[in-house]
């Protein structure tokens, strides 16, 4: 099944972990993404028995992590970054966590085609590490216009990233799929009911009041708010079978004037509604 999933931005403030976990379970989320900076910090302080039972304490699975590293780096950034990437799938895999995500640019102004075949092979190199704990890796369109101001379009589709995951080839590697992303690249709906459950990792649910061209990355709304068909949206991946997080990346220019529990609260009923009326409506 389909499931709400807290996610860091959800609530429009940084807590730490204990705070993070108690928001989860005072307004009700069984499922949470997590920084998995954060959650190494506390294990590194109480060990992870000590951390495994702040979970369990909360109620709480932990679903996936942003991956800490940037595709697109410096070969030296990369490199120091993919060096440190399995201490922190040692600390994700023993909470059970098995997906991770990234996204790419939807432009830029250097030449794509070389960064398109240093992506894919970093892509690999880092689903092979990634692999061994077993954990699969999302990759992310980004849709927004404002953010396609640079000299060349790079991936800003989802046709463009498919054949992107198709070209690195390996099993763990697969979909980052989110609403905004979708609405504002205006995919069309044929291509979104054509994308098989097996190559989603993960979905980001948000909202905006904006039409697809004006809608800007870091103004997004709570589930319902907005414009955005979610049911159409998520009737799609039901039918398809997807049964994993669905998170709420609510990305803001500053924070909500309620508290994170009334916010957190509130997008958790939204979601819950819109997943309850799935079998009625339909895609």
């Amino acid at each position: 099944m389909m499931v709400p999933c807290l996610h860091p931005s959800t609530a429009g403030r940084p807590l730490d972990l204990p705070q993070y976990l108690m928001l989860a379970r005072q307004t009700g989320f069984t499922m949470a993404d997590c920084d998995v900076a954060e959650v190494k910090r506390w294990v590194d302080k109480e060990g992870i028995n000590g951390v495994q039972r702040r979970f369990q304490a909360a109620g709480v699975t932990w679903a996936g992590f942003g991956l800490p590293l940037n595709l697109l780096a410096e070969d030296a950034v990369f490199e120091r970054a993919l060096a440190q990437l399995p201490a922190y799938c040692e600390t994700a895999a023993a909470f059970g966590v098995t997906r991770t995500v990234t996204w790419l640019p939807p432009s830029m102004d250097g030449d794509p085609a070389p960064w398109l075949l240093r992506v894919a092979q970093r892509t690999r190199t880092v689903c092979d590490l990634l692999a061994r704990y077993p954990i699969r890796l999302g990759l992310e369109f980004v849709g927004p216009h404002h953010l396609r101001h640079q000299r060349y379009p790079f991936i800003y589709s989802l046709n463009d990233l498919l054949r992107l995951i198709d070209v690195v080839d390996r099993p763990n590697a697969g979909v980052l799929l989110d609403s905004y992303h979708w609405y504002t690249a205006e995919t069309p709906t044929v291509e979104l009911g054509q994308l098989p459950a097996w190559r989603v990792v993960e979905v980001h649910v948000n909202d905006t009041a904006l039409p697809p061209k004006e809608a800007h990355d870091q103004e997004r709304l709570l589930p319902g708010e907005g414009r955005i068909d979610l049911r159409t949206f998520l009737g799609w991946l039901h039918t398809a079978g997807y049964q994993g997080p669905l998170s709420l990346e609510i990305l803001r220019k500053s924070p909500p004037a309620e508290p994170p529990e009334v916010v957190a609260r509130r997008a958790l009923e939204a979601l819950s509604s819109l997943i309850r009326h799935l079998d009625a409506d339909g895609p």
